[in-house]
């Protein structure tokens, strides 16, 4: 019998949320969750360790974070490999950079226990009990390195050939597995038909390359353990032994409702399969919904009154009201929070609601548009950082659920996506075309709401000689542009 610790998708690094002892409340939530599972591996014993790619959140950070990060993620190996022959593969790109993987080979460079993998192929591995297993890898896939490869190609052209040559990697790779030997294959792919946490994945999907369940199901593995898919499941469908492990610890308010943990594998000498799931501490993620009554009670009150039952949980607040509540709600929490860090707020303007579009869109001849004639077009918005709230949102109507929905970190990508895609994002209706050029254009939005834009001081901060020239500057050019509309509303 055969014990295989199936776990992958940690995400170490910071997400949104508070510090507690200095450190990011997250990240402390993903060290919790390894600490179990180490402690678990170290009294269960599995003969073998698989860690399906994901180790890391973001492939890019600052060297104080990736410092930390990274040695969080060598000490949990090694804590795991102490207890039995651990494989880590490496994840997508965009989470594990190569330089991140660089380290960890070079911290286990003359280490037999650990394998780290960056590239596809077999280990023939000895457990320390003297069994033989062959552990097909396939870490998970980089579109520069393929369309270097194959260039010309459209992007569905691109996720075809690619998924082709993905099902060769696999058949290939088991040919390559000694008949007669415990198999399992290691990837971090799709497999379509999976059960998948959220709608943002499967727009994803669309443009990656997939192992079709019939790859699998041809390749026969004892046992296929993959990463990437965050919701923890079986793949009957795909063949004898196929699990997402899904991640260690909630990530997101998609994964509300949703375990989390790892799978335990025994296999027998026949090559049957049986699993346990096996739960972490992670913190539950809920949402509550407030009314008009509930908000105006908050108003009066000053204050939120949290019930036991939502105590040690990440929590987030969705409220309908009317847009007179809503404005004296999110005015009222702006102002405490303003109070309470010594900051003044000085108004230049108020704008209306617009949206950027591409100046050949659909409705970009339109006098104005509505909400739901832009449904079908993916809306846009800025990540927040490490301190997120609707209340600081760069966009009005930020809590508004929208079926498409991409984030992006600069200026310049959300732009390129609002050409190339169609997109929109809500805005102030300020542009200006000297420096953004004539292909993007403000539309007035049909709904009702106010931004009011000003800057945001410390009461014991002055402005520089340049920084009140600057505002004087601002102020003179909002006059001559409200001057202007006044004279053409007017006419």
């Amino acid at each position: 019998m055969l014990k295989v610790l199936h776990t992958g998708d940690w995400h170490i690094g910071s997400f949104p949320g508070p510090e507690v002892g200095g450190q990011n409340a997250r990240f402390q939530d993903i060290c919790r969750c390894l600490d179990f599972q180490a402690m678990y591996a170290e009294e269960h014993r599995p003969d073998l360790i698989v860690v399906s790619g994901d180790i890391f959140h973001q492939a890019r950070v600052w060297s104080d974070r990736g410092l930390r990060e990274s040695r969080t993620a060598i000490d949990h190996i090694r804590r795991l490999s102490n207890v039995a022959p651990t494989v880590v593969l490496r994840g997508t790109p965009n989470h594990d950079s190569e330089e991140q993987f660089e380290m960890l080979t070079t911290a286990f460079y003359g280490d037999d226990s650990v394998s780290v993998v960056t590239e596809p192929e077999v280990l023939h591995i000895h457990t320390y009990h003297g069994q033989h297993v062959d552990v097909a890898c396939i870490p998970g896939f980089d579109r520069g390195v393929h369309r270097a490869a194959h260039p010309g190609l459209s992007r569905e052209e691109e996720t075809q050939v690619f998924t082709d040559e993905l099902a060769k990697v696999v058949l290939g790779l088991k040919a390559q597995c000694e008949p007669g030997v415990t198999s399992i294959l290691s990837t971090h792919f799709t497999v379509p038909g999976c059960n998948m946490e959220s709608g943002q994945t499967a727009l994803f999907a669309q443009f990656e390359p997939v192992i079709y369940p019939d790859t699998l199901k041809a390749a026969d593995f004892d046992l296929v353990a993959l990463g990437h898919i965050h919701r923890p499941q079986q793949l009957p469908e795909a063949g004898r032994a196929v699990f997402y492990c899904g991640s260690i610890t909630g990530l997101n308010f998609n994964d509300e409702g949703q375990p989390r943990g790892f799978y335990i594998h025994d296999i027998d000498d026949d090559g049957e399969a049986w699993s346990e799931y096996v739960e972490t501490p992670y913190r539950e993620f809920e949402t509550i919904r407030l009314g008009e009554d509930d908000v105006r009670a908050m108003l009066i009150a000053e204050r939120v009154v949290v019930p036991d039952r939502l105590k040690g949980k990440i929590v987030r607040v969705l409220y309908t009201c009317s847009d007179e509540t809503n404005k004296a709600f999110n005015k009222a929490v702006l102002q405490k929070i303003f109070k309470a860090n010594d900051l003044v707020f000085r108004e230049l303007f108020v704008a209306r609601p617009h949206v950027f579009l591409n100046a050949s869109h659909p409705l970009a001849g339109r006098d104005s548009v509505s909400m739901e004639e832009l449904a079908p077009y993916p809306y846009l918005s800025y990540i927040q950082g490490d301190h997120n709230a609707f209340y600081f949102s760069e966009e009005i109507f930020s809590t508004l659920v929208r079926s498409k929905n991409i984030r992006v970190t600069d200026r310049a990508t959300l732009f390129n996506l609002l050409i190339g895609l169609n997109g929109y994002t809500v805005c102030s209706g300020v542009i200006d075309q000297k420096l953004n050029g004539a292909s993007i254009i403000a539309v007035p939005l049909q709904k009702e709401g106010d931004m009011h834009i000003g800057l945001l001081t410390h009461k014991q901060t002055h402005l520089s000689r340049l920084g009140k020239a600057y505002v004087e500057a601002l102020e003179r050019y909002i006059a001559g542009q409200v001057g202007e509309k006044t004279v053409k509303s007017a006419e």
